[in-house]
């Protein structure tokens, strides 16, 4: 919301994004060489092994925040989100929340990485996808996390807003050509 904000030249008080990012400071865990590259829930209640989807989450808003394509910790990031593909064969859907923000990462990112990810991604979706009877066309909230309590329309919705990551949000780092310049 903030960044939707910032884009449509909204203000955001420079104080409102110093305290974000000091949370998010305070969820960071993972290697020492790369602290910072992983994330947990809530480390003040003594929390600390590194969550895929939380690490796929605190990466995405730190590319928010303002981190640069080279951070030393995104990019540990970002190879730990590749060591977590979708799988080549499923019978359910997964971990959708962690899919749909690893996504957005690795698609701001673009490369290699992303057009791997994506190509998999949509093989797993496309594998995954009910195709017959009434609901054709849903995905099922069986052996996803929080799926018991979001049921096929969290799941169903997941999984459609993950395929659209790479053609309805632009990659961040991407330079914007304004009448023919940079």
């Amino acid at each position: 919301a903030i960044r939707s904000a910032q884009l449509t030249g909204v203000p955001i008080s420079k104080d409102v994004l110093e305290r974000a990012e000091k949370f998010i400071d305070t969820c960071a865990v993972g290697p020492p060489e790369a602290m910072g590259s992983r994330y947990t829930y809530d480390p003040l209640k003594g929390e600390r092994p590194e969550k895929r989807s939380l690490t796929a989450a605190g990466l995405l808003t730190r590319e928010y925040l303002g981190w640069r394509q080279d951070e030393g910790n995104l990019t540990a990031g970002a190879a730990y989100l590749m060591k977590n593909q979708p799988p080549e064969r499923a019978v359910s859907l997964g971990d959708m929340y962690y899919y749909y923000y690893a996504t957005q990462v690795l698609h701001h990112l673009e490369g290699d990485d992303f057009d791997l990810w994506n190509y998999r991604m949509r093989q797993h979706l496309l594998a995954t996808q009910e195709q017959e009877g009434e609901m054709a066309g849903s995905w099922g909230p069986e052996g996803v996390p929080h799926g018991d309590r979001g049921g096929r329309m969290y799941a169903t919705s997941l999984a459609l807003l993950t395929l659209q990551v790479y053609y309805r949000h632009l990659p961040m780092y991407r330079p914007i050509k304004f009448g023919g310049r940079k």
